[in-house]
């Protein structure tokens, strides 16, 4: 319910034009996507299974383009 109250106030701010909420969304996204690989580096270092390095190199090396776009 809280989220719907929120999502409600939103639309009532920006006067339900989508052009001014698009730009939320993709910051919004971008920031899922940095935590989502910094999270799966922080995995790789805490559990190390074999190619550990490799996979948390990987990992690391995709947040860099999310990161940047913000």
């Amino acid at each position: 319910m809280a989220l719907a109250l929120l999502a409600a106030l939103l639309l009532i701010a920006v006067n339900a034009d989508t052009h001014r909420m698009i730009p939320l969304f993709a910051i919004g996204v971008f920031i899922g996507f940095t935590i989502g690989q910094i999270g799966l580096v922080r995995h790789w270092a805490q559990q190390r299974p074999s190619g550990w390095l490799r996979r948390a190199a990987l990992n690391g090396v995709c947040v860099l383009p999310y990161r940047l776009s913000l």
